[in-house]
């Protein structure tokens, strides 16, 4: 069983401590990341792919914005743009998430003022005195608070109620697509708790997800080879920075904030160029890990979310493969690329072994397109657990470093018991080391094998789920049955 780690005297350095590579483990890790990458990359053929893309552009999102613009000709869209991990050639598994960006005709209206603030927020108004196509937005009932009155008379553009108003109208969309039998419109619902994989649906069958993600809408469909998330996000063009036929920056509605986000469009033959093979095999490896950390966390299955969305991995990979210049091995890369994203919320203490887990970012993560945005944003917290995924991979590198089997599909096999015994050790330690109920007794928390009753004792507690935690990951080592 775990030790209470004393949380009295602390000598840590300013960072996470990082032992040096002896030539026999780089390539056991450059073996790992090929495995992994192989098990981790998509399993359809090029053909495939472009069927299945095909059919999900031209029969269910086209129709939808078709009808969208018949409706609402006043946010026309003008364009649908591939986006994310299949435009950037980092997807894994299955071909079950496309994300694409809309610009709408007000990006070529002069007369809407972008106003640059802080982290890549913008400010959007316009003149009183405006021309009639706005005019129209202002006074429409349907678009109440799309335009806001603001001081100087002058509008504010506000992109939450835009966000919204383009949530409820592809709602609409979907209703008379269905009517037309051109979909089978299975009605707005909640998708937080199903994945496409888990997902039945027939051919023209369409969901739209009753929230919205981030700047995006979410629907999910039936599809050739799988069903599959269809995230639409509308945006704005930004037409006084550097655009090209293939890129330019655009304004989005936020995920939280009451301002727009600034953000940067390649289209995917540039996009996929970003990283060479050997930064996709490890960005994709990374990514693989997390989808089954998550599958197998008993802590995400209630609500804890992780902060290392695929943006902010892929930027964190793309800064590395600037600083190594392709001098390095595949093996060191990688170990170097889990060192970076481990450090966002992991510090040693006094050797190695023992770290502390931060509930808050520890580093900026810059954007690389837009250097004024930060990703992840130091001294704010984070979502509840991201720490914890940082432990699993930092462990995990450990068990690898030194270990003389096979890595792949053995430590494949156990990152399940990895996930379970991190999570058991961290919430132990968080009710060791924190505030806990009088009844609990130190013998009571490490007696405990059940991580949903530790985890509802850790929420009973002032600090909640949040509270750096120091941990010894020699001792979730011990606990993984090593055979």
């Amino acid at each position: 069983m775990g030790q209470a780690i004393s949380s009295c005297v602390r000598f840590p350095p300013r960072t996470l401590i990082k032992e040096d590579l002896s030539e026999a483990e780089e390539q056991r890790l450059s073996h790992f990341v090929t495995e992994i990458y192989n098990e981790a990359k998509l399993k359809h053929n090029q053909a495939d792919l472009a069927q299945h893309e095909q059919y999900i552009r031209t029969r269910v999102v086209q129709p939808i914005i078709d009808k969208f613009n018949k409706m609402h000709p006043l946010l026309t869209v003008t364009d649908t743009l591939l986006n994310g991990s299949m435009s950037n050639g980092t997807k894994i598994e299955m071909p079950c998430e496309y994300d694409y960006m809309l610009p709408i005709a007000l990006s070529g209206n002069k007369q809407l003022k972008i106003s640059k603030y802080d982290n890549g927020t913008l400010f959007i108004s316009l003149s009183t005195k405006c021309n009639h196509e706005l005019q129209q937005l202002i006074e429409e009932e349907k678009y109440e608070y799309l335009m806001v009155k603001v001081a100087n008379k002058k509008y504010y553009f506000n992109p939450v109620a835009l966000k919204n108003i383009v949530h409820m109208a592809l709602n609409g969309c979907l209703l008379e697509l269905h009517k037309e039998k051109l979909l089978i419109y299975k009605r707005m619902k909640s998708l937080k708790y199903e994945t496409p994989i888990s997902t039945q649906l027939d051919e023209k069958e369409v969901i739209l997800d009753d929230r919205t993600h981030g700047p995006c809408s979410r629907l999910r469909a039936w599809g050739p080879l799988c069903v599959t998330d269809i995230d639409l996000g509308v945006c704005l063009k930004i037409p006084d920075l550097p655009q090209t036929e293939d890129s330019f920056y655009m304004a989005l509605p936020p995920s939280r904030e009451l301002y727009w986000k600034k953000s940067f469009y390649e289209k995917p033959h540039i996009r996929a160029t970003r990283l060479n093979q050997s930064h996709v095999k490890i960005i994709m490896a990374i990514k693989y890990i997390l989808s089954q950390f998550l599958f197998h966390s008993s802590v995400h299955v209630n609500g804890a979310e992780i902060d290392l969305h695929s943006h902010a991995l892929f930027t964190i990979v793309r800064c590395h493969q600037e600083k190594c210049q392709g001098k390095l091995s595949l093996g060191q890369c990688f170990y170097d690329t889990i060192y970076d994203v481990c450090r966002f919320h992991l510090k040693s203490i006094t050797n190695p072994t023992a770290i502390e887990v931060h509930d808050m970012n520890l580093r900026n993560l810059q954007d690389k397109d837009c250097s004024e945005i930060h990703l992840l944003e130091k001294n704010t917290t984070s979502h509840s657990f991201t720490g914890v995924y940082g432990v699993v991979l930092y462990t995990l590198m450990r068990l690898i470093k030194f270990s003389e089997k096979s890595p792949a599909e053995y430590y494949c096999r156990y990152l399940e018991n990895l996930t379970r015994e991190t999570e058991l050790e961290v919430l132990q330690q968080h009710l060791l080391q924190g505030s806990r109920k009088e009844s609990l007794t130190r013998e009571q928390i490490l007696a405990e094998q059940d991580i949903n009753t530790l985890l509802y004792n850790v929420m009973s507690t002032k600090h909640g789920i949040y509270l750096n935690v120091l941990v010894d990951t020699e001792v979730i080592l011990s606990r993984v049955k090593i055979k």
